[in-house]
């Protein structure tokens, strides 16, 4: 192997292990699940808490998503009245959110088939710098942006 090319692999190896070290740092938690070119991604961290979830989401993922959010910011996800195929897929999806902002409980909920989710995904937001507002709703593919 040249020199040149050691040097380069030693080189980004280096930014490796800086951008993991970094991130660690911030405090987020951050779970991507790549399926079927849909996305099911979720960060938790001080100034935000965000999800999207995909027609492929599984119950566990789910599962995943409302422990991180309760634990992380006393956000309730509840998807209790879903419905889901013995292997964990999604068939039906209804879903609530809850959480305490100031001296106001926000709740949200929205229902949706797996057919509907092939073109939209469903989106939560809390942005901690905009006390009072959340979202969750539907949105189609072209419409979602670079989280």
């Amino acid at each position: 192997m040249k020199t040149s090319n050691k040097l380069l692999l030693g080189f980004l190896a280096l930014i490796l292990i800086l951008m993991i070290v970094f991130n660690a740092d911030l405090g987020s938690v951050v779970r991507e699940t790549m399926k079927k070119n849909h996305t099911t991604y979720y960060i938790v961290d001080d100034h935000k808490a965000y999800f999207e979830l995909s027609k492929n989401i599984t119950k566990a993922e789910l599962e995943e998503i409302a422990r991180v959010f309760k634990q992380e910011k006393n956000i309730d996800v509840d998807f209790s009245k879903s419905k889901f195929s013995e292997e964990g897929e999604l068939i039906f999806l209804d879903l609530k959110t809850s959480l305490q902002d100031g001296e106001k409980i926000l709740t949200n909920s929205i229902v949706t088939s797996t057919h509907r989710l092939r073109y939209v995904q469903i989106i939560f937001e809390k942005d901690y710098s905009k006390p009072g507002e959340v979202i969750l709703e539907e949105r189609q593919f072209q419409e979602l942006s670079e989280k």
